[in-house]
């Protein structure tokens, strides 16, 4: 019986060892792939403050993930900056080759656009992807790249843009009103053969970004068609999936910006004596009774 006893003590500290590795290993080859495949794709800095796997929840959740800014554009500290990421992953692939993310959601994200030189940080960044990430696949592969991630829908919610934009050449430039989205939903992000994390950046952030155009109203022409064209040139040179997720963004904060627009049309065309009570249709509907 002791002995029994103590094969069941052995094995089950056995089991927590192998646990803890394997959380250990996973945690850090997901941070890896995070952060290394995103540095590689834009070449800027990128970090992220923390990083936690549940192998039994099956839930990944990061926070503080920041996507630094090019040389040069020193008028803000990053890029991007998101405060939480939550997925909802398929355990059973946490060590596989393809992980399987059920949910994906990132809540409050931070982006800073900053023109100057005729150039911006993103026009930068995503020439830079365009061609490290292009057709060619005797390209230098990125850290990580050898995990895939399976992706159907992204909920991404309170979006904040911030604009630098440099008045004349030579000047300093000056900060204007900040762009918010509430809400922004993606679908078919990745195929059923998944994506690397790299190329899975490159799919959301010029998504975002052109929601960012679809709500900037108030935002002066000239910013906001520096962006758009931004978005436009790197959806022509990655096409597939990039330029679907953009023309999914616009559609979708497209109608939400249509709808203010068509409650008010609506109005306008009522009698404005049915709008007020005990008058116009209520006063024929009085009669009727």
């Amino acid at each position: 019986m002791k002995l029994l006893l103590k094969i069941v003590v052995v094995l089950l500290v056995l089991l927590v060892i192998t646990g803890t590795v394997a959380w250990i290993w996973i945690d850090s080859i997901a941070k890896t792939a995070v952060v290394e495949g995103t540095k590689y794709a834009f070449n800027v800095d990128a970090s992220l403050d923390d990083m936690s796997v549940s192998l039994l929840g099956g839930t990944i959740e990061m926070e503080e993930y920041t996507l630094g800014i090019p040389e040069g554009f020193d008028e803000a500290e990053y890029s991007m900056l998101m405060g939480n990421l939550k997925l909802g992953v398929d355990t059973g692939t946490l060590t596989d080759d393809l992980i399987v993310v059920n949910e994906f959601i990132i809540d409050g994200i931070e982006l800073h656009f900053v023109k100057k030189d005729g150039k911006n940080n993103f026009s930068v960044m995503f020439d830079h992807a365009a061609e490290k990430l292009g057709s060619d696949d005797d390209k230098e592969k990125p850290k990580g790249e050898g995990k895939k991630i399976k992706v159907g829908k992204i909920e991404i919610r309170n979006v904040v843009a911030h604009f630098h934009v440099q008045p004349l050449p030579g000047m300093a430039a000056v900060s204007i009103l900040p762009v918010k989205i509430d809400e922004l939903i993606l679908e078919d992000v990745s195929s059923e053969e998944g994506v690397p994390v790299a190329q899975l950046a490159t799919r959301i952030l010029p998504a975002i970004l052109a929601g960012v155009v679809n709500s900037g109203a108030g935002i002066p022409s000239d910013v906001l068609g520096s962006l758009d064209s931004t978005v436009k040139g790197f959806s022509k040179s990655m096409g597939g999936n990039v330029e679907k997720l953009i023309k999914q963004s616009e559609a979708f904060l497209g109608d939400a910006l249509k709808k203010p627009k068509e409650i008010i049309d609506e109005v306008l065309k009522k009698n404005p004596l049915d709008l007020i009570p005990g008058i116009g249709g209520d006063k024929d509907k009085d009669k009727d009774e």
